[in-house]
């Protein structure tokens, strides 16, 4: 194998709030994001874990994740996150992991959306976004 890339989706749900938390681990990376979020998907806090980088530079990141705070995982999300940690001062791979735990945040809402509405309930909430509804 020449090169492989690992992401890794956690998230945990407590009475007000979805912790997700992302490994991204390749052969010059391994990085370990947090995010908290509402219910609502409104995010709260952004923090990641350096555990390698291939440039010292790349510490800059943390700062970088911390602007992203205060804006909600639904249309226009990834834009928004291009926009606060992407471009020539940011880092291609930051925007792969937020938009990735985005993707999970959703996941795991629409998990919840079936445990309180039920079976009819998430097929509404799909019917314009899935093929199966």
């Amino acid at each position: 194998m020449y090169f492989m890339r690992e992401k890794i989706i956690k998230v945990e749900k407590t009475n007000n709030n979805y912790i997700a938390t992302l490994e991204f681990k390749d052969d010059s990376h391994h990085f370990l994001l947090m995010v908290k979020s509402d219910l609502n998907l409104k995010i709260e806090e952004s923090e990641i874990d350096i555990i390698k980088s291939p440039y010292t530079i790349c510490n800059n990141i943390k700062d970088l994740v911390k602007k992203v705070k205060n804006i909600k995982v639904e249309k226009g999300f990834t834009k928004a996150v291009i926009k606060l940690v992407g471009g020539r001062e940011g880092c291609t791979h930051l925007i792969d992991m937020f938009t990735e735990i985005g993707r999970g945040l959703v996941q795991a809402d629409l998990k919840r959306t079936y445990e309180i509405k039920g079976k009819e309930g998430l097929n509404k909430e799909l019917e314009k976004s899935c093929l199966a509804y």
